[in-house]
Protein backbone atom coordinates (compact mmCIF):
# COMPACT_ATOMS: atom_id res chain seq x y z
CA UNK A 1 0.00 0.00 0.00
CA UNK A 2 2.91 2.40 0.79
CA UNK A 3 4.50 1.45 -2.23
CA UNK A 4 1.79 2.41 -4.53
CA UNK A 5 1.14 6.21 -2.49
CA UNK A 6 4.66 7.07 -3.06
CA UNK A 7 4.18 5.68 -7.25
CA UNK A 8 1.38 8.04 -6.73
CA UNK A 9 2.72 10.55 -5.30
CA UNK A 10 5.96 10.55 -7.58
CA UNK A 11 3.89 10.38 -11.15
CA UNK A 12 1.84 13.84 -9.45
CA UNK A 13 5.30 15.72 -9.25
CA UNK A 14 6.59 14.36 -12.48
CA UNK A 15 3.29 14.53 -14.84
CA UNK A 16 4.86 15.30 -18.06
CA UNK A 17 1.46 17.35 -19.08
CA UNK A 18 2.15 19.95 -16.66
CA UNK A 19 3.86 23.25 -17.76
CA UNK A 20 6.32 24.26 -15.08
CA UNK A 21 5.87 28.03 -14.15
CA UNK A 22 2.77 30.29 -13.75
CA UNK A 23 0.16 29.91 -16.54
CA UNK A 24 0.11 32.74 -19.21
CA UNK A 25 -1.88 35.58 -18.61
CA UNK A 26 -5.11 34.93 -21.19
CA UNK A 27 -5.10 37.13 -24.12
CA UNK A 28 -8.44 38.79 -23.16
CA UNK A 29 -6.63 40.02 -19.81
CA UNK A 30 -4.14 41.19 -21.95
CA UNK A 31 -6.20 43.56 -24.40
CA UNK A 32 -8.37 45.18 -21.64
CA UNK A 33 -5.35 45.99 -19.75
CA UNK A 34 -3.52 47.74 -22.78
CA UNK A 35 -7.19 49.45 -23.85
CA UNK A 36 -7.46 50.50 -20.38
CA UNK A 37 -4.15 52.29 -20.26
CA UNK A 38 -5.19 53.54 -24.45
CA UNK A 39 -7.75 55.10 -23.10
CA UNK A 40 -6.53 56.88 -19.90
CA UNK A 41 -2.98 57.42 -20.08
CA UNK A 42 -2.81 58.91 -16.86
CA UNK A 43 -3.58 55.99 -14.92
CA UNK A 44 -0.61 53.43 -13.29
CA UNK A 45 -0.08 50.03 -13.35
CA UNK A 46 -1.79 49.87 -9.99
CA UNK A 47 -5.06 51.82 -10.80
CA UNK A 48 -5.57 49.37 -13.87
CA UNK A 49 -5.04 45.97 -11.56
CA UNK A 50 -7.47 47.92 -9.64
CA UNK A 51 -10.37 48.74 -12.56
CA UNK A 52 -9.56 44.83 -13.79
CA UNK A 53 -10.48 43.56 -10.17
CA UNK A 54 -13.17 45.00 -9.86
CA UNK A 55 -14.41 43.64 -13.39
CA UNK A 56 -13.96 40.27 -11.58
CA UNK A 57 -10.35 39.41 -12.97
CA UNK A 58 -8.06 38.42 -10.72
CA UNK A 59 -4.41 39.19 -11.17
CA UNK A 60 -1.45 41.28 -9.61
CA UNK A 61 -0.46 44.91 -10.05
CA UNK A 62 2.95 43.52 -10.72
CA UNK A 63 1.31 41.64 -13.84
CA UNK A 64 -0.30 44.58 -15.07
CA UNK A 65 2.86 46.02 -14.99
CA UNK A 66 4.73 43.55 -16.99
CA UNK A 67 1.97 43.31 -19.61
CA UNK A 68 2.71 47.34 -20.17
CA UNK A 69 6.10 47.05 -20.29
CA UNK A 70 6.27 44.55 -22.84
CA UNK A 71 3.72 46.48 -24.78
CA UNK A 72 5.72 49.27 -25.21
CA UNK A 73 4.15 51.76 -22.66
CA UNK A 74 6.73 53.31 -20.77
CA UNK A 75 5.97 53.13 -16.85
CA UNK A 76 8.13 55.96 -14.75
CA UNK A 77 7.01 58.65 -12.13
CA UNK A 78 7.10 62.51 -13.64
CA UNK A 79 6.39 61.42 -17.50
CA UNK A 80 3.96 63.45 -18.96
CA UNK A 81 0.50 63.51 -18.34
CA UNK A 82 0.82 61.18 -15.15
CA UNK A 83 0.46 62.26 -11.64
CA UNK A 84 3.98 63.18 -9.83
CA UNK A 85 5.20 65.23 -12.90
CA UNK A 86 8.10 67.58 -10.90
CA UNK A 87 7.86 70.66 -13.76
Amino acid sequence: MLRWRRAVIAWEWTDPRRRPGRPPVQAEIRALALRLAKENPCWGHRRIQGELVGLGYRLAASTVWSILTKAGWILRRGAPGRPGRSS
